[in-house]
């Protein structure tokens, strides 16, 4: 006799890990390939010894010096060199959003503010402005084969810490675009460095103070 009705399936494999799954956890796709035990790290290939993400913060005390350094690097040869993505959400009473700005040779090469859904957290749109400049990079630097080096500015730790993370938590979708974004940009050119860091948030870089006002 075939079995009908709600206990038809209760052996099922997917049934169980379904039953496993926090259920105060996001998991917006817990079959994606990118999140299989065996999915790629920053650690390994394609990545390796060419892209690395600092999500230390400094302390308050420090902060100063660590803008100053990163403002001198900034306007040296090689930062000037480099395409810089500085990238910032924000939650307001009314809503939330993100931002992102794009330099290179003290050139603007993009510049976006959107608006993002009422319900958003802060968390949300941090993590959306990484994604969508992810897939902004890619395309600026497989269609401008000179640069050869990126740096990505962000004011959240967590943000940092989450966007690579293959296991699940908020804003999964968004660190699968960004590590989609990424892993084809150094599939396709193996001569490129990147790195993600901290950096303060308001009263810190410039380009940084532009990109927080462009979320209001």
């Amino acid at each position: 006799m075939t079995s009908t009705g709600k206990h038809a399936n209760k052996g099922s494999p997917l049934i169980h890990m379904a039953n496993m799954i926090d259920v105060n956890m996001e998991c917006s796709s817990p079959f994606h390939t990118q999140n299989t035990p065996h999915s790629y790290r920053v650690s390994s290939l394609p990545f390796t010894s060419c892209f690395f993400i600092d999500n230390r913060a400094c302390a308050p005390d420090d902060r100063k010096s660590l803008v100053a350094n990163q403002r001198m690097w900034l306007l040296s040869s090689q930062g000037r060199r480099t395409l810089n993505i500085f990238t910032d959400g924000s939650k307001t009473d009314k809503a939330a959003g993100w931002a992102v700005r794009g330099i290179h040779a003290g050139r603007v090469m993009f510049q976006f503010s959107v608006p993002y859904a009422r319900k958003a957290s802060s968390h949300d749109a941090e993590m959306m402005a990484l994604a969508h400049a992810s897939k902004l990079v890619a395309e600026t630097m497989l269609g401008k084969r000179s640069i050869r080096e990126f740096r990505f500015f962000s004011d959240s730790m967590t943000a940092l810490t989450s966007i690579f993370d293959p296991r699940p938590h908020p804003s999964q979708q968004a660190s699968l675009l960004f590590r989609s974004n990424m892993h084809r940009l150094f599939s396709e050119r193996k001569d490129i460095t990147g790195c993600m860091l901290w950096t303060p948030g308001h009263g810190g870089l410039e380009h940084m103070n532009i990109t927080i006002k462009n979320t209001k």
